[in-house]
C-alpha cells in the first residue's frame, strides 16, 4: 500500500481481497475525516483510468471531506484475472460491496458507473448490502435487454457461452489473440466521431492492461442481464447521461432508466456515442457534481 499526495486528500494505492481471494487494485484519496464518498466504476475492456477527468474534477471541486475511490473490475486494468465463471455482473457488485466494508466506506455514498460499472452499480442496488447508496450517476449504461437493438444483438449468436468457457483452457497467448480484436471492436462502436486522439489513448492504455479473457468472458453476463424490475425501487438521487449515437447501449436504455427510476434526472447527449467520459467529460463531471455535492452538503 502506497501513498501519495497531490490535491488536499491524499493518494492511497491498495489491493483489496474479494470474498473469492481476487486481488483487487484499488485507489482510494481522502482526507483525515471522511463524510462524503464518490466511487468511479469501469466499463467492460477498460480500467479506472478512464475516469482520469472525472477523478480531478471531485477532486478539486470537493472539501477534503470527501473522499474518491476508483478500482480496476476483476480481469481488468492491475486487478488479477479470475476464473470466466467468476465473470459476471451479481460477481462485480459482490466485489464492489467488498471493496466499500474493506474500505469501511460510511456516510453518504456516490456511485458513478459507465457502460458495465452502470450496471454493477445497478446490481448492487438491487441486492442485500452492506453499504447504503444516497447518489447515483448511470453514464452510458443499461438495466438489460441489451440483445434488443444496436450491436447487442450480437450477443444472440450460439455458442456465446461455449466461447467464453473455452477462455479457461487455452494459452494466454492464443486468448490474447481472440480477445483484443474485440475489445478493439467495442471501443470503435463507442468512440463517434469527436476526441478520438482522447479516445484512441485510453484505448491503448486499456487494452495493453486487460486480461486476454475478460472480452469474451463477460458476454453471457451481458446477454442475460436484467435488473429492470429492481428500478422502481432505486431510492438513491439518480443522474442519468446517453449519446445519441451509442451503438452498445443505445439511447433507448438511458430512456428507460429514467422512466422507471423515480425522480431521476435525464441528460441526453446528442452527436455522441457510448464513451460519454472522454467524449462530454465536463458534461459528465458536472452530472457528477450535482449529485454529489447534495450528498457533502447534506452530511455537513
Amino acid at each position: 500500500m502506497t501513498w501519495s499526495g497531490e490535491y488536499t486528500q491524499t493518494r492511497c494505492e491498495r489491493r483489496v481481497l474479494a470474498s473469492d481471494g481476487t486481488g483487487l487494485s484499488v485507489t482510494q484519496w481522502r482526507g483525515r475525516q471522511v463524510d462524503n464518498t464518490v466511487v468511479f466504476l469501469h466499463g467492460l475492456c477498460l480500467n479506472s483510468s478512464t475516469w482520469s477527468d472525472q477523478i480531478a474534477s471531485t477532486l478539486a471541486g470537493f472539501g477534503p471531506r470527501t473522499q474518491v475511490i476508483a478500482y480496476d473490475h476483476r480481469g481488468h486494468g492491475d486487478s488479477d484475472s479470475a476464473s470466466v465463471s467468476s465473470y459476471t455482473v451479481d460477481r462485480l457488485a459482490s466485489d464492489l460491496d467488498d471493496v466499500l466494508a474493506t474500505l469501511k466506506v460510511r456516510g453518504p455514498v456516490t456511485l458513478v458507473g459507465h457502460s458495465l460499472g452502470g450496471m454493477t452499480a445497478l446490481t448492487y442496488l438491487s441486492q442485500p448490502r452492506r453499504t447504503e447508496i444516497s447518489g447515483l450517476v448511470l453514464v452510458a449504461t443499461t438495466a438489460g435487454n441489451l440483445t434488443s437493438s444496436g450491436a447487442g444483438r450480437l450477443l444472440t449468436i450460439p455458442g456465446i457461452d461455449l466461447l467464453a468457457s473455452s477462455f479457461d483452457r487455452i494459452p494466454d497467448v492464443a486468448a490474447r489473440g481472440f480477445a483484443l480484436p474485440l475489445c478493439t471492436l467495442l471501443r470503435r462502436l463507442g468512440s463517434g466521431a469527436s476526441r478520438r486522439a482522447t479516445l484512441m489513448a485510453t484505448a491503448a492504455h486499456a487494452l495493453a492492461t486487460s486480461s486476454p479473457r475478460t472480452a469474451a468472458g463477460f458476454l453471457p453476463t451481458l446477454r442475460d442481464f436484467d435488473v429492470t424490475e429492481s428500478l422502481a425501487h432505486i431510492e438513491a438521487r439518480t443522474t442519468i447521461l446517453g449519446g445519441e449515437f451509442d451503438a452498445l447501449t443505445p439511447i433507448e436504455h438511458s430512456e428507460l432508466l429514467a422512466q422507471r427510476i423515480a425522480g431521476s434526472t435525464f441528460h441526453r447527449l446528442r452527436c455522441a456515442g457510448h464513451m460519454l467520459p472522454q467524449l462530454e467529460p465536463d458534461t459528465v463531471a458536472g452530472a457528477i457534481a450535482d449529485v454529489a455535492g447534495l450528498q457533502e452538503f447534506a452530511a455537513a
